[in-house]
């Protein structure tokens, strides 16, 4: 019994050592994603998840740490360094994965072929469609499904972020479709547009709702300028 008890205690002190880290990483983290614009709210929510996992789950706490640490380790690094789809890909996949934790209808899809997994790209340009369609697509349905799809069609990479939430209006796509050439916006398809153009010689956002009431992004690229 006292050896089970020691073992608790041993494994609540690196749980705990584990959260100051991730409290010390979280603050610098901040710092950086204010500068990039991007929406750092999803720290607060998940180390809420974790305390209270951590009450109930050693294992699922476990990967919730190990997600967010690699999130955290990956985006305080200079985010105008150039990465790789595959590595983008996977620290995305952390940040979805967070979100199925906390969200148990929520799901997604990720594709994308091996052969340009390699491709350079903009660190985490991504990650702001993404956040906008949990942000906006969980105010419509508990069972929200994002994919990510990822296709090169000769020289055109095309990026495209879909959910079935269907929430965006049509004055609210006029009114980010306006704002691509202002110097001042805040929005967070409009940055990533901007990021993409300054690596990509050509680069078209299209945006909107389809038939089947799907809210999709996709930016479609030309003419690599950095290799």
């Amino acid at each position: 019994m006292a050896e089970k008890i020691n073992n608790m205690l041993y494994e609540l002190d690196q749980l705990h050592q584990k959260m100051l880290t991730i409290e010390k990483e979280k603050w610098i983290f901040e710092r950086k994603m204010l500068e990039a614009q991007f929406n750092p709210h999803f720290l607060y929510n998940t180390l809420e998840t974790i305390k209270i996992t951590s009450l109930m789950d050693a294992a699922l706490t476990q990967d919730l740490i190990q997600n967010l640490t690699r999130i955290l380790r990956y985006s305080i690094t200079d985010l105008e360094k150039e990465t790789t789809i595959c590595q983008d890909l996977k620290i995305i996949e952390d940040y979805l994965i967070i979100h199925k934790i906390r969200f148990e209808h929520f799901s997604y899809d990720i594709v994308c072929p091996e052969t340009i997994d390699n491709q350079p790209i903009p660190k985490l340009f991504l990650l702001p469609l993404v956040e906008n369609a949990i942000k906006y697509g969980m105010q419509y349905r508990i069972d929200l499904h994002i994919d990510i799809q990822i296709t090169l069609e000769a020289d055109s990479l095309t990026f495209l972020v879909k959910d079935n939430a269907g929430g965006l209006t049509k004055q609210e796509r006029l009114a980010i479709l306006d704002s691509l050439e202002s110097p001042h916006t805040q929005h967070g398809i409009v940055n990533s547009y901007k990021r993409l153009s300054n690596f990509f010689s050509d680069v078209q956002l299209d945006l909107g709702v389809n038939r089947q009431g799907e809210t999709w992004v996709k930016f479609i690229t030309k003419g690599l300028t950095h290799v």
